[in-house]
């Protein structure tokens, strides 16, 4: 299942847009796909990992560290007040 595209929307490696022959979302860490764990939020990707070509996540030049905390407390159901549903 694909989601709204986890910690990946917030990443300056990611190629939201570009067409796929299969529809996914990709970036320059996974140009065939971002795996399904990292791209639906259940997997971070501050650490290497097999097959990720030696990228690793790095925050977009507009995003700033409060916005990764909160994306952060959001995934694991620790959002701030403001934030949870």
């Amino acid at each position: 299942m694909r989601d709204f595209g986890g910690i990946c929307r917030f990443c300056k490696y990611w190629k939201e847009g570009i067409d796929h022959p299969q529809g996914l979302q990709t970036c320059e860490a996974f140009p065939e796909g971002i795996p399904d764990p990292i791209f639906t939020g259940k997997q971070m990707h501050f650490e290497p990992i097999r097959g990720d070509r030696g990228i690793v996540f790095a925050p977009d030049e507009d995003v700033t560290p409060e916005m990764i905390q909160d994306y952060i407390g959001f995934s694991q159901g620790t959002a701030p007040e403001g934030l949870r549903q």
